[in-house]
């Protein structure tokens, strides 16, 4: 200031002080490029402001150390400027009124959607944010034009809520979700866009929080979805609600509500979501154990997925390699893994590299292969990254087989109770299956390292807590149990629990397992035989 004004210049007595009487002492044309690229951010464009400034006044700013020049190229391909502080932004921003930050907020959230071009889903959120901005601050003013600014901004947090979900970013999309549902309160926005936030809020929320909030969540939609007619929405939310009434044991209602979500994909003549519908409805039959017929319609499902190009390959794929692993299948399971791996490398979507590195630690697990653990170890990692205790609770049981295998109890056992201490089997009551699998594993590896204590506690608490017509998840559990009885040389009761196992099993295509209940059966004989 004194540079500027010599002995005549005042400082206030605050450096935000200071420096508004720096912006201040500025030519108009100067002040007002600060002001409007303030509103972009620390970093900014020239072409990017309503305003585009005279060479001079960018010059002066420079000259005053209040803007630099930076070697970067912006999204249009414009040198990048930056604020020489962050205060300095602030506190033209802060100068600004609401009615011209408003408009500037609207301009840039414009200008970046289409300077951004092939890099458009880059810069998806900030578009998004700018445009919230200026709805936000129209509206605190009670400006003309809110109406528009609302539907704008609703629609791209929307679509970039949406595209953080099909990426496997769960808490960023419902974060974003969460924000276009508020914009969308202030009204204006068509019924069908809320009701698609709304089955989006719910079904986020089913993934990451699993409880009985969420299912209730979940059947609102519904309710508004179903008003509106058949729609790819109603779908999702159909199958996401079929696929929670498997965990309460009501495989009939689970199927109707299957059934009613492929008729539903076939009214609404879309082939992608009918593939996503008739992909999904195969859960029952693996939980209640009719392999051989859940691998034809898996494949029937891959060939219609494929055929419209749909964003399910992968999903897919990971069933059908599931599927073949638990029938013996062992090289199919490992081809459709490696074909897993392929495809989700070309989606680049986070959540298909998760299913995928699943997939093939499954199939490496089944063949005994030590490949096994580098894979159940990245599938760990992304599904830390991923959220929601479904994909987690999952990856941790993949690992700690993968583990134990490896030889590395300590291990197995560490990541067993960092997931079980996460979950709360009476509050999420939608994974109560996969916490079964989990507290099963926690018995089997407390018995290979000679904690008959905890693996008595888990293996009891597994039977009690599993699902009834889940085959392989009870028949589990009760074989986990049926080791402690013969540790414990109560060789009745185990052969009570093998039998209970083998009679789960008998029917089904869990070939591998039933195997191993024989064993177990042969075993349990023989003990008797030698008292």
């Amino acid at each position: 200031m004194l540079v500027d004004q010599g002995s005549r210049a005042v400082v206030p007595p605050t450096l935000q002080g200071v420096i508004a009487a720096r912006i201040d002492a500025t030519t108009p044309g100067v002040k007002r490029l600060l002001h409007e690229a303030s509103v972009i951010g620390r970093d900014f464009w020239l072409d990017a402001v309503p305003t585009e400034p005279a060479p001079a006044d960018v010059a002066e700013a420079e000259r005053r150390g209040l803007i630099s020049r930076r070697a970067r190229r912006g999204p249009s391909g414009r040198p990048t400027f930056v604020f020489r502080h962050g205060l300095i932004r602030e506190v033209a921003y802060s100068s600004l009124s609401k009615a011209e930050r408003t408009r500037v907020h609207d301009h840039y959230s414009r200008w970046l959607e289409t300077a951004s071009g092939e890099r458009a889903q880059e810069y998806a959120e900030i578009v998004a944010y700018h445009a919230e901005r200026a709805f936000a601050l129209a509206h605190e003013l009670d400006a003309g034009g809110t109406g528009d600014l609302g539907r704008r901004a609703f629609t791209l947090l929307s679509r970039s809520a949406a595209g953080a979900s099909a990426r496997g970013e769960f808490r960023a999309s419902r974060e974003l979700n969460d924000r276009a549902l508020a914009v969308g309160a202030g009204g204006g926005i068509p019924a069908a866009e809320l009701a698609s936030a709304r089955a989006l809020s719910a079904i986020v929320k089913l993934r990451l929080d699993s409880d009985f909030a969420a299912v209730n969540e979940l059947d609102r939609a519904i309710d508004a979805a179903r008003s509106l007619g058949p729609s790819p929405e109603l779908v999702r939310l159909l199958v996401w609600r079929a696929s929670s009434v498997t965990i309460l044991d009501d495989i009939p209602e689970s199927e109707r509500q299957f059934e009613e979500a492929v008729a539903v994909a076939r009214q609404t003549g879309d082939r992608e979501i009918l593939s996503y519908a008739v992909w999904a409805s195969t859960e029952p039959l693996g939980l209640t154990g009719r392999l051989d017929e859940q691998a034809k319609l898996l494949e029937h499902a891959l060939a219609e997925v494929r055929a419209v190009a749909a964003p399910y390959e992968v999903g897919c794929l990971v069933e059908i390699c599931v599927n073949a692993a638990a029938r013996g299948d062992h090289a199919r399971a490992r081809e459709v893994a490696d074909e897993a791996i392929a495809a989700a490398r070309a989606s680049g979507r986070r959540m298909d590299r998760w299913r995928a590195a699943y997939a093939l630690a499954v199939s490496l697990l089944a063949s005994e292969d030590p490949g096994a653990l580098a894979a159940a170890e990245e599938a760990l990692l992304l599904a830390r990254e991923i959220g929601g205790p479904g994909a987690l609770a999952e990856a941790a049981h993949t690992a700690s087989l993968a583990r134990q295998a490896s030889g590395d109890l300590e291990g197995a056992r560490t990541v067993l109770e960092e997931t079980l201490a996460q979950l709360d089997p009476a509050r999420m009551t939608v994974q109560r299956d996969v916490i079964t699998r989990l507290e099963t594993r926690r018995a089997e590896v407390a018995l290979a390292r000679g904690d008959i204590e905890t693996a008595r506690s888990s293996a009891t608490t597994a039977v009690r807590i599993a699902p009834g017509p889940h085959v392989e998840t009870r028949a589990e559990a009760l074989l986990a149990l049926a080791a402690v009885a013969l540790i414990d040389e109560r060789t009745a009761d185990a052969r009570s629990l093998i039998t209970e196992a083998m009679a789960l099993l008998a029917p089904s295509g869990y070939r591998d397992l039933r195997e191993r209940a024989e064993r177990m059966a042969e075993s349990s004989a023989a003990r008797s035989q030698a008292r």
